[in-house]
């Protein structure tokens, strides 16, 4: 069966099949991780130190809700990104689709841990939401490691793995609240610095 393709469409066929070839990240790539990265950090660093200096320790969960923006202006970033490369792989498409797959398998976890507590009536099941989003986290970051072939995004995924056990190790000595530190960590290891490093690649090829 034959194929007709427009001007336009043969131009996007060809600038993508360039753009694998010459394994060409766009600049700027990584800058929604990176924000990413730091505004996870400094968010789990900020519910640390509520956690001990406020009266109701209860009220520091709410600097989480920083996520919601979070999640908008680090979209906003890529798609403005995207639009000044003009050209935009099936690669980067597949990666952007695991990731928002990763944003609704995190706001599954927490709606599935926040039900088990009232079901059976307890908190204890909240201290699996950091390790879980780390488990889920690293997954996401593996694979995008795998599609681009980059050595750093899988060093990163293994942070994350490694800090989901360091949340469950703090917890079993009664320092939960430690999982936070380990957050902050893991998300400057596993996306801060990672997306500097790929930024810095993809300039070499500008």
């Amino acid at each position: 069966m034959e194929t007709n393709f427009n001007e336009k469409e043969s131009l996007r066929v060809i600038n993508e099949m360039i753009a694998q070839a010459q394994n060409n990240f766009q600049k700027g790539v990584a800058d929604p991780s990176i924000f990413s990265g730091y505004v996870v950090a400094f968010t789990a660093i900020s519910n640390f130190l509520l956690l001990n200096v406020l009266e109701n320790p209860i009220l520091s969960f709410h600097v989480w809700w920083l996520m919601i923006p979070m999640v908008f202006v680090s979209r906003y970033i890529g798609r403005k990104n995207a639009i000044k490369a003009q050209v935009r792989t099936q690669l980067e498409r597949l990666i952007s689709t695991v990731w928002t797959a990763h944003l609704f398998a995190c706001i599954t976890i927490l709606l599935v841990i926040w039900s088990g507590n009232r079901i059976f009536n307890t908190s204890y099941l909240s201290v699996l939401i950091t390790p879980t989003i780390l488990i889920f986290t690293g997954m996401a970051q593996f694979i995008s490691a795998k599609a681009i072939r980059f050595k750093a995004y899988y060093y990163g995924s293994f942070a994350y793995w490694l800090g989901a056990l360091g949340c469950m190790a703090v917890c079993s000595v009664n320092m939960w609240h430690y999982q936070f530190l380990i957050l902050a960590a893991c998300s400057i290891l596993g996306l801060a610095v990672p997306g500097h490093i790929l930024n810095k690649k993809a300039k070499e090829h500008v």
